[in-house]
């Protein structure tokens, strides 16, 4: 620590003068810079010195060490470290992917709950000492707004969380900050919130560098799948022709019409996510010849899907003007007699599996995988 002690010059005047009014910084500079005119003794104060006609300002510079539980250099080692996680209410921590703690997004969530332990234990012989003037600098992004602290009194908050951990933060001292957010900004487009730890004491403690705090931001949505009807019969018979002499959708032979339903709740994912429908038929027989030949496929009643690959009538049939499905199944049900419905001889394979895929990718198979919403038809 340095004093400086600056005095303004002052006009010389004979006779004694009080020296009460001038700083002392020890006993003994009160017998220094002595002199004497005639028999009466003059002392100059501190910090000045005496001039043909008067007292000269100066500045007096002095180091004072204070006792402190260090090393016999009289330097202190620190060996701070700090440990976080962000908890819930109950401070339990939030669960962890790959390492990184995840929040579910939700709109139910209003706060966010950062649990801070720091400690100054030594990890050698070298260090551990105390920290001095020991600080913990938090910085949140936009998204969070600090709103609490315990221990109450900790903290104080300003464009950043500033905590004061001890001045010093002793050998073997263990401290513990629960730092509560208002979660203002998480939405559907956060993907993460990083939080930025960073240490600082007037000890000597080499890289004591800012600690990354991060939470992951997932988005899951609750969805379901219905199928109507959930289970399709139908029938085989007439004359088994080649798909050479397939012309329309009628020669292929009586429909069959799924229905698929899929419902979500919550909030709506907008253009961050895309749910895909894959289901798969039994498109073929053993031999290669045609079983479940899709025609179409409609999303939403009147929407016109064709996946890719070329799945959906790859024979490119005429195919029937756009009627109510019940209407079409009448009609199809009783042919007329000289165009019989021609079929295959057999009728393996004839359960249709169908999978929800929920997120933005999968695998596809370009013979098995279509969309929403299909009409498969056995020839």
């Amino acid at each position: 620590m340095n004093y400086s002690l600056l005095e303004k010059s002052r006009e010389f005047q004979l006779g004694p003068h009080s020296l009460d009014a001038f700083p002392v910084l020890n006993q003994d500079q009160s017998h220094q810079n002595e002199t004497k005119v005639g028999s009466t003794e003059l002392q100059a104060p501190p910090g000045l010195a005496w001039s043909g006609t008067g007292l000269t300002g100066t500045s007096l510079s002095l180091q004072i060490e204070f006792q402190k539980e260090c090393g016999s250099d009289n330097k202190c080692y620190s060996n701070l470290q700090l440990q976080s996680s962000f908890v819930t209410e109950q401070n339990q921590p939030l669960p962890r992917l790959n390492g990184t703690q995840v929040l579910q997004y939700s709109r139910d969530v209003r706060k966010l709950h950062l649990s801070i332990n720091i400690t100054n234990a030594p990890s050698s012989p070298a260090n551990g000492e105390d920290a001095h003037e020991a600080l913990l600098n938090v910085t949140a992004p936009p998204s969070l707004l600090p709103s609490s602290v315990r221990p109450s009194g900790a903290c104080t908050f300003a464009e950043t969380v500033l905590c004061e951990l001890g001045n010093p933060f002793k050998r073997n001292q263990r401290a513990e900050l629960i730092i509560t957010f208002e979660a203002i900004g998480i939405t559907l487009d956060t993907r993460e919130v990083p939080v930025w730890l960073d240490l600082s004491t007037q000890s000597t403690q080499e890289e004591l560098r800012p600690v990354l705090a991060r939470l992951l931001v997932e988005y899951s949505i609750q969805s379901s799948l219905s199928v109507a009807p959930p289970h399709a019969q139908s029938h085989f018979s007439g004359i088994v022709v080649g798909e050479s002499a397939m012309q329309r959708e009628q020669d292929v032979g009586s429909p069959l019409a799924f229905d698929f339903q899929v419902t979500t709740k919550g909030e709506s994912l907008g253009d961050l996510g895309t749910i895909l429908l894959g289901f798969e038929w039994p498109y073929e027989v053993p031999n290669g010849k045609w079983l479940l030949y899709p025609t179409k496929i409609l999303i939403n009643g009147n929407e016109t899907c064709q996946p890719p690959g070329g799945v959906i009538n790859p024979l490119n049939l005429t195919l029937l003007q756009e009627q109510a499905p019940s209407r079409q199944r009448r009609e199809l049900e009783a042919p007329p007699p000289a165009e019989p419905p021609l079929t295959l001889a057999t009728a393996k394979k004839t359960k249709s599996e169908v999978v929800l895929v929920s997120g933005g990718s999968g695998t596809r198979d370009p013979h098995r995988d279509t969309g929403v919403l299909g009409t498969l038809v056995p020839p």
